[in-house]
């Protein structure tokens, strides 16, 4: 297993990164032409709705959380999904790896190209080592957490070791995981891998979460560029899916 850093991106760099073809793929409208997700949430203006379209889109809203797709579409929700290698006797740890992605058939293939598994990996780290008070957020998970490593995603499971990955003006831009080592003595199997995912999930759809993204994504180069203006955007899809009731179901 080969673990690396993701680097940072210059200004140019961010915005060939956007380009990914697996989000083009999804994010097209019914006539094949692409639409820019982006640009919507960052620069549209808020819509004022009437109290009927308002009751209605919360009806609406309410109905959809209860399921990870809309039926007869192929697309899904982005959700936070958990794969854990079975316990065995010789090993001293849980392992489970977290991807954020939107295909149940095979997620790794979409994976949300916005919110990063680097980016994860390095605000929840600071959260779990720097400030106290989050301490319980992390509910006992904060060595764990503040641990957690990446993993480059192979481009084929069971074909040769080559990571999946997007070449822009003669860069490799590979795609990665998370993945957390829990100790065994930190409690039974099940019970402890259940209380781990579900931890996760209040953690990144945490104020705290949101608020370190955003002083993260104004530190990086050209603040992030446009995958950082929509990651400070309280409202744009990434933190609306993350926040909604479906994103409790997660995994196997």
């Amino acid at each position: 297993m080969v673990i690396k850093k993701e680097k940072i991106l210059s200004d140019d760099e961010s915005k060939d990164e956007s380009k990914d073809t697996d989000e083009k793929s999804s994010n097209t409208n019914d006539d094949g032409k692409n639409i820019s997700i982006i640009d919507k949430q960052v620069t549209s203006k808020p819509v004022a709705y009437d109290d009927v379209k308002k009751k209605l889109m919360e009806k609406y809203s309410e109905m959809v959380s209860n399921k990870n797709t809309f039926e007869g579409t192929q697309r899904s929700w982005y959700t936070p999904k958990f794969y854990t290698m079975k316990e065995t006797s010789a090993a001293n740890y849980y392992l489970v790896e977290m991807e954020f992605s939107n295909d149940n058939q095979d997620p790794m293939k979409q994976l949300n190209i916005w919110l990063k598994a680097t980016y994860i990996h390095d605000v929840l780290k600071y959260l779990a080592t720097s400030d106290r008070d989050t301490k319980q957020l992390f509910n006992g998970f904060e060595k764990v957490i503040a641990a957690g490593e990446l993993t480059e995603v192979r481009l084929n499971a069971n074909g040769s070791n080559t990571c999946c990955a997007n070449t822009s003006n003669g860069f490799i831009y590979k795609q990665y995981i998370n993945y957390y080592l829990i100790p065994k003595d930190m409690g039974p199997f099940k019970q402890t891998i259940t209380k781990f995912k579900d931890t996760m999930v209040d953690l990144l759809k945490s104020d705290e979460f949101f608020s370190m993204m955003v002083v993260y994504q104004d530190k990086r180069n050209n603040h992030g560029s446009k995958p950082g203006q929509l990651l400070k955007d309280p409202n744009s899809a990434v933190w609306t899916q993350l926040k909604a009731p479906n994103n409790k179901i997660h995994g196997s």
